[in-house]
């Protein structure tokens, strides 16, 4: 009879990275692109191209734009 051990391992991830989840104070620190750079990063294993990075940031700063023109 043999034993067998099955582990998840994700490629790119090693143990010097940040952890997994951040403090609510840490999150309010983070800017979106930010977030943006590290789920795309986390995802691909590589960061995005400049393009897609490029149009990320001009749509985040037409919903600022637009929400600054809301007044509730």
């Amino acid at each position: 009879m043999r034993l067998v051990k099955i582990e998840s391992s994700y490629k790119g991830r090693e143990q010097n990275q940040e952890p997994a989840f951040l403090s609510l104070e840490d999150v309010q620190k983070i800017q979106p692109d930010e977030v943006f750079l590290r789920l795309y990063q986390q995802k691909y294993s590589n960061p995005p191209d400049t393009a897609l990075l490029t149009l990320f940031r001009d749509l985040l700063s037409q919903y600022q734009s637009d929400e600054q023109g809301v007044e509730l």
